[in-house]
């Protein structure tokens, strides 16, 4: 599912944006395995059937992806800058991809309870505001963490 989320975007933004809106698409579309794909502390690795799911060894090579990919958005924020000038050294890529994956994995939580909703001034329960509102948010999320896009 996320492979294909990313198909024909070629900048490492794009496919982080595609990603987090894959994440938070499938998070509020399959709650149950949002909730559990990543409890680590549930899912042990222990032997299991070879036909059931083993959650752990996909959720930790797509995180492995996912920080190589704001890697690669911070590496190219700090090529602009250095052109530009001085250059403030910011945390480590897995520091940054984890507070960025925090962010989106709690913005999911709270879209699907109507918190966010609710508090951007939309029906939190009877009307969804759409994707539009969730794309922005999503936009903001990246914009925090990686810095704005620039032309």
């Amino acid at each position: 599912m996320f492979e294909a989320a990313v198909a024909g975007t070629t900048t490492p933004r794009g496919q982080l944006e595609a990603l987090a809106r894959a994440y938070v698409g499938y998070a509020l579309e399959r709650r149950g395995m949002f909730e559990l794909m990543w409890r680590h502390d549930l899912l042990d690795g222990a032997a299991q059937a070879s036909d059931q799911p083993r959650l752990r060894e996909s959720t930790l090579p797509l995180f492995g992806h996912f920080t190589g990919l704001v890697a690669r958005c911070l590496s190219e924020r700090g090529a602009a800058r250095r052109a530009d000038g001085p250059n403030e050294a910011g945390p480590p890529p897995g520091v940054t991809a984890a507070a960025l994956w925090s962010n989106l994995h709690g913005m999911a939580q709270l879209w699907a309870w109507g918190s966010l909703q609710l508090a951007l001034g939309a029906p939190p329960l009877g009307g969804d505001p759409g994707d539009d509102q969730r794309d922005r948010l999503i936009a903001a999320v990246l914009d925090a963490h990686l810095g704005p896009v620039t032309s």
